[in-house]
């Protein structure tokens, strides 16, 4: 679940190097996986903002399903909402993605965030 500027991004493995590659806005960049007739994408636009909503997207292999939202706004203020994203859809070896990208790149990366250890 991001929305890129510029080019599209088609890795469903995200890395550091792929993330600031792109003008990226990432609300859940992992392995997400299309269900069957349940999952949509809606976009509705007004004069003041864009909005994004991710419906019933699952991990693969996994039959949890995440909703969440991505919302521009026309004076540049960017929301990431999230409805259920449901624990028993994560494994310990996800790399997921969380975050704004300008697209310049940056290195050194900054600091990832394990938040499956206590800090």
């Amino acid at each position: 679940g991001y929305l890129t500027f510029g080019r599209s991004e088609t890795d469903y493995t995200p890395s550091d190097a792929e993330f600031f590659e792109l003008p990226m806005i990432a609300a859940l960049w992992d392995d997400l996986t299309p269900a069957s007739g349940i999952t949509t994408i809606t976009v509705d636009e007004t004069s003041t903002y864009t909005a994004v909503t991710y419906d019933q997207h699952p991990f693969i292999s996994e039959s949890f399903y995440n909703d969440f939202q991505i919302i521009i706004y026309a004076d540049g203020r960017i929301t990431m909402a999230y409805v259920d994203i449901p624990v028993g859809g994560w494994d310990s070896g996800d790399d997921t993605y969380v975050g704004l990208s300008s697209g310049l790149g940056v290195t050194p990366y900054p600091t990832t965030v394990d938040f499956y250890s206590a800090p």
